[in-house]
């Protein structure tokens, strides 16, 4: 008689690769800078800062408003 094998070994690593790419997912998440019910703006600007940080990029924009003021 053969003896059965646990299949215990590919349900947890299915298990894991489904957790990995939720959570992937939930890192590279567009809805903190995008929203679909919004169209695409331009924006003019000098740049005061550039921030480079962990692989995401940050740039500030010095905005001058119609009167000439820079906004915040």
């Amino acid at each position: 008689m053969m003896k059965r094998r646990p299949r215990t070994a590919p349900a947890a690593a299915l298990v894991l690769v489904l957790s990995l790419s939720a959570s992937a997912l939930a890192y590279h998440s567009s809805t903190v800078f995008f929203s679909a019910d919004k169209s695409l703006v331009s924006v003019s600007g000098k740049v005061s800062d550039f921030d480079f940080k962990n692989t995401h990029g940050l740039i500030r924009l010095e905005v001058r408003d119609a009167s000439g003021t820079v906004g915040p």
